[in-house]
């Protein structure tokens, strides 16, 4: 995060802030900022009412992060209507063309919105509302590999000129699978395939790269392109502020944002070749209502309770995510919706040494939801020169999300098949590609895991009018941080039980007692075995256990020694529960629930160096 306007407070990361809207929960709590920020939904500033930012020593009545704390309220509608309208707008025509690009790169932005106030019943009954869009067309400089027209048709001749490949020495390659023992020649010609040599599927998306437009025909480098892409945001807030009597007030307000953006692939809509978060279709909705209610039981004594629900969905599809692009163009086994996969049309993602990375992105499909409920309640009671105000604050909140490493495949090839084993400047990956000469592949599956967890906080706090000259700020927060409970009980965790070094230690390997009877592959569980690992089925579906005495003092003190001098002093335990630490580390991303099929080679041989026999 940080890309959007979220900022480090206390030492701490950006995801330690706290972000409150209207009183109610503002933040992102799915395991990946997919959104680039934080906070669900930033409100213009021409809707906030006022915010304040406290980075130390707030008091007990908040907690949650251990950075900062952004409270920010929207405008309510007044006895007189009142709004404003507004433009910003930039022009890629201002813009200076790059030193090594073709052309001056696409930026053109337009945000615009309006904010509108008004009463329904005078005194009683008022409306405020805001609308903004902000549509912007930005273009991205590319640079890559493509093969030449010769590599196409199976000519690897340029590789023998340093010139042009930009070698020390010429690369001379070798047959398939001799290990070295054979030249690559056709007809006598040097480095340079028969036709019978060469895959016709691999020839064929081959050709489906771009022709090389840069570089003075050098075989790297050679293509350049500016890949215009759209961010679009589409947001409102509505606010209804109703003045029941003297002693009752209520508010609701609902807010929704929407951020439908779209980054095309440089390599064109079959090869794509685009990387994670940059590449394909961007999902980014949020929705944040807040319901409050505030009675004045005595001029000393309020209650305000509030109801707040925001709503999250984050993702990123690969271009293709619908199309079944595998199969269409020949490439077969490739999963495509169905037995789970959903959403994973595309090519699988190909590492082809000597061109540029092309196939659908790596963790794409990616697709992140959250649902926080929350209900808080706060009484303030005045005591002569003490302010107590005292509280609760209960929030349910699940997520789920699916982010699989490698659900279309990963196919690698490294110039070893057509190189002489253990010598320079031999073999290179596009003749290996165009030879279907895999070293290395991998599938993984696609799953989905879904988290529930409670967050519960109470606290009490004094502020203390001493005197004139002093004030003191007395309070005590406790709060529990539910761990993650997998809905399914799909997740697991590996404890480190002993001491650890290359040949020595023992460990726990646990699953929830109702995966009993989920399958183990018999090379995991020898695996464990060899490793002095130990399998425990157990009944803490949580797999890990909280800590309970989460209970954060907070003292702060003001005070005047003299005229235009006040010295300001606190101290506070302030608890980090809630941080964003991504798919891997989350117990739901662990065998068997999520996992990865990988295909090696053979260990090569001279005169034998098979390939994985994967393609």
């Amino acid at each position: 995060a940080g890309g959007k306007g979220d900022f480090e407070a206390n030492g701490q990361r950006a995801e330690q802030n706290n972000f409150i809207l209207d009183g109610v929960d503002n933040n992102v709590n799915v395991i990946d900022f997919l959104g680039g920020a934080s906070f669900a939904v930033r409100p213009p500033p021409d809707a906030l009412a006022e915010f304040k930012v406290q980075t130390s020593n707030y008091s007990a009545e908040f907690g949650h992060s251990a950075g900062a704390v952004l409270n920010a309220s929207i405008k309510t509608g007044t006895n007189h209507v009142h709004g404003d309208l507004w433009e910003y707008f930039r022009n890629d025509v201002l813009d200076a063309r790059d030193f090594d690009a073709l052309a001056i790169p696409k930026y053109r932005q337009n945000q615009f919105g309006a904010t509108l106030g008004l009463p329904i019943i005078k005194n009683k009954l008022f409306f405020f509302a805001d609308v903004e869009a902000n549509r912007i067309v930005f273009g991205a400089p590319y640079t890559g590999t493509v093969p030449t027209p010769l590599m196409r048709q199976g000519d690897f001749s340029e590789l023998l000129n340093p010139n042009l490949s930009g070698s020390a020495q010429p690369i001379q390659l070798y047959a398939p699978n001799s290990g070295g023992a054979t030249l690559l020649q056709c007809q006598g010609r040097n480095n340079v395939f028969c036709a019978a040599q060469i895959n016709p599927l691999a020839q064929k998306i081959v050709n489906l790269f771009p022709l090389p437009n840069t570089n003075n025909g050098l075989t790297y480098n050679n293509y350049k392109v500016n890949t215009n892409s759209r961010d679009n945001t589409f947001q409102w807030d509505a606010r209804i502020d109703w003045n029941i009597s003297d002693k009752d007030q209520i508010f609701a307000r609902l807010s929704y944002a929407h951020e439908p953006g779209y980054q095309n692939p440089p390599l064109g809509p079959i090869l794509d070749g685009g990387t994670y978060m940059a590449d394909g279709t961007q999902i980014n909705l949020a929705e944040n209502t807040a319901v409050s209610e505030t009675h004045i039981f005595t001029p000393t004594l309020t209650n305000e309770v509030r109801i707040g629900y925001n709503y999250g969905h984050f993702g990123y599809q690969q271009p293709n995510a619908q199309n079944n692009v595998s199969a269409a163009i020949g490439l077969g086994g490739i999963p495509f919706n169905q037995d789970g996969y959903t959403n994973n049309g595309g090519l699988p993602n190909f590492y082809v040494n000597g061109l540029s990375t092309f196939g659908a992105s790596s963790y794409y499909p990616v697709d992140e939801h959250q649902d926080v409920f929350e209900v808080l309640d706060n009484v303030t009671k005045v005591i002569g020169n003490h302010t107590l105000k005292a509280g609760v604050n209960f929030q349910s909140i699940r997520n789920d999300y699916s982010v699989p490493a490698v659900s279309r495949g990963f196919f690698y090839y490294n110039g070893l098949y057509t190189s002489n084993l253990g010598n320079s400047f031999t073999g290179y990956g596009v003749a290996d590609f165009l030879a279907d000469q895999s070293n290395f592949a991998q599938l993984s599956n696609q799953s989905r895991t879904a988290d529930a967890r409670w967050y519960r906080a109470a606290y009490v706090q004094d502020d203390w009018r001493v005197s004139k000259r002093l004030t003191l700020n007395l309070g005590l927060r406790y709060e529990y941080f539910q761990p993650n409970k997998e809905l399914a009980n799909r997740q697991a965790n590996f404890y480190v039980t002993g001491p650890t070094g290359p040949e020595f230690g023992t460990g726990v390997f646990q699953l929830p007692v109702q995966d009993q009877n989920i399958p183990l592959a018999p090379l995991f569980t020898q695996t464990l075995a060899t490793d002095h690992i130990a399998l425990q089925y157990v009944n803490n579906i949580y797999l890990i256990k909280a800590p309970l005495a989460n209970w954060g003092p907070r003292i702060g003190l003001a005070f005047q020694p003299i005229k235009n001098t006040v010295i300001h002093a606190g101290f506070g335990i302030f608890y980090g529960g809630f941080e964003s630490v991504g798919a891997n580390p989350n117990m739901g991303s662990n065998y068997p629930f999520q996992f990865n099929d990988n295909f090696n080679a053979p260990n090569c041989l001279p005169n034998n160096c098979p390939s994985s026999g994967v393609s």
